[in-house]
């Protein structure tokens, strides 16, 4: 089915450009179509144990990965199909009325962004929590849960995606003074845009329009219980989300939220990732700490020397800065904490490559004994 029978034929319901569709990704469908007629776009709004939910120019359907790309993003876990993706996908049989279509991904088309981290646990992988992503919405809360040491680690995490953070600070009806932690922040954050708003009482909330819009994908990400999901039930004029009470004790929230799942808002206001919270967040990319800490980097290059530890040597740009109130003492141990985070995961990547590489070199000297001893049985039996 081609694009131009496609786009001529859509119901303004399930227009693709509703669901972020641009000319470069037709492009680059345009092969796939090619060299298979029944090939259709489409994008993955959920991932559940069992399929993943999509969305085509006929509707939601299901999809299950094919055997010869779920060998391949073995090989390459990066290209793994995750929530925002958009995907080649083949028709498994035709629907029947009333009956959800279910169709084969076959590969991934290419991602112009992505929000990843390290997967939990012992694992050496990458795991994408978002793809194709223009503007990343960094949710905490004026209650007691803020944390200005998470913040600068979710900030890294946008960095690392090339995707425009914006901090959300939630909850304003639970705070005296949020001005005033908002100065504090703008310290901290530098550039980055800081938002004040209470999401269950609707206050604030047209501060968001300039990153809504057509096609446009957001995602939410911050802890349990700083009111993502409120949040989303706001800009979605629906209960998209169940919600819960934070606990009196500690502020804190539990997970309400409990799967990636893509949202298309009303009025074409774009689409909206909700994400459950994480209890454990390690950043995947080794360069995002330097590129978060940009004003740690700029002191560090005025150092003296090269090979400044930053403890106690004399004209060490690092620690005048703390010792004057420039740099926040907190701020400086987080980065070195990050960095060091960042530097052991660099090891582990380094230990991952060269098992992987041991692994493939052995595979292919198994192939190639295997066909010289083939071909010699054949030389023989000729």
């Amino acid at each position: 089915m081609s694009n131009a029978y496609v786009n001529a034929h859509l119901d303004p319901c399930t227009d693709l450009t509703a669901y972020g569709w641009t000319q470069e990704l037709a492009n680059a469908f345009l092969p796939h179509e090619k060299a298979q007629p029944q090939s259709l776009p489409g994008r993955i709004l959920a991932e559940h144990r069992q399929y993943y939910l999509v969305q085509t120019h006929a509707g939601e359907g299901r999809a299950q990965i094919s055997g010869s790309l779920r060998y391949h993003s073995h090989e390459h876990p990066e290209q793994h199909p995750a929530v925002g993706d958009w995907v080649v996908l083949w028709p498994t049989h035709t629907a029947r009325a009333n009956e959800v279509p279910n169709y084969r991904i076959h590969a991934v088309l290419p991602r112009h962004s992505k929000v990843s981290r390290k997967a939990s646990g012992q694992k050496t992988q990458e795991q994408i929590l978002g793809a194709n992503l223009d503007t990343l919405f960094i949710v905490t809360s004026l209650n007691q849960e803020l944390n200005l040491r998470r913040l600068e680690r979710y900030l890294a995490l946008a960095q690392q995606s090339q995707v425009q953070p914006v901090v959300i600070l939630n909850k304003a009806d639970l705070c005296t003074d949020p001005q005033a932690i908002q100065d504090t922040l703008k310290k901290s954050v530098g550039d980055v845009p800081l938002i004040v708003l209470s999401a269950l009482y609707q206050s604030g909330i047209n501060q968001l329009s300039p990153y809504l819009g057509a096609g446009k994908t957001l995602a939410l990400v911050g802890s349990s219980g700083v009111g993502k999901s409120t949040l989303l039930n706001t800009l979605s004029e629906a209960q998209r989300q169940t919600t819960s009470a934070i606990r009196e004790q500690d502020g804190r929230g539990r997970h309400t939220t409990v799967h990636r799942q893509l949202f298309l808002l009303p009025e074409n206001r774009g689409l909206i990732l909700d994400a459950p919270g994480f209890r454990e967040l390690q950043l995947w990319d080794t360069q995002a700490v330097q590129q978060a800490f940009g004003d740690v980097q700029d002191l560090i290059s005025q150092c003296r020397y090269r090979n400044c530890r930053h403890d106690k040597e004399k004209g060490c740009a690092v620690q005048e800065a703390l010792s004057v109130g420039l740099l926040d003492k907190k701020r400086w141990r987080n980065y070195l904490k990050l960095s060091d985070e960042q530097l052991y995961l660099e090891q582990r990547k380094a230990r991952m490559r060269d098992i992987q590489s041991k692994v493939r070199a052995k595979r292919a000297y198994k192939k190639a004994r295997t066909n010289a001893l083939y071909g010699a049985l054949k030389g023989r039996q000729a």
